[in-house]
């Protein structure tokens, strides 16, 4: 499986061509895992068209797939570590947003 002309035509694109190619690279990695489940880089492929759609979990979980398959490849772990930081931010925003602005102290002494 090769990916380096989907993904090098990415630049070029707009938002909706980009997510198109996101759609291709997953359901060609769906078919390939589906072929042959233990080829890591088709997982590793799924994760990250995963993560570019913000479906961390996801993504995290097609890496596991990709390291438990070649725990000495590198590039998953790595491909983790920045869904793990993305659903980390994502998580802390979730909370940010639900909590109760505070009024400013100089406003409440002043009042």
């Amino acid at each position: 499986m090769h990916f380096g002309p989907i993904i090098g035509e990415i630049d070029s694109m707009g938002i909706h061509g980009v997510l198109r190619k996101i759609l291709t690279i997953i359901r060609k990695c769906n078919e390939t895992i589906e072929c042959d489940p233990k080829i890591a880089t088709s997982w590793n492929f799924r994760g990250l068209a995963l993560s570019y759609q913000g479906k961390c979990d996801e993504a995290i979980e097609a890496y596991n797939k990709a390291i438990d398959l070649a725990p000495e490849w590198e590039v998953p772990r790595y491909n983790k570590s920045i869904a793990l930081q993305e659903l980390s931010w994502t998580k802390k925003a979730e909370i940010k947003s639900w909590r109760k602005p505070r009024k400013n102290m100089l406003q409440e002494r002043s009042s």
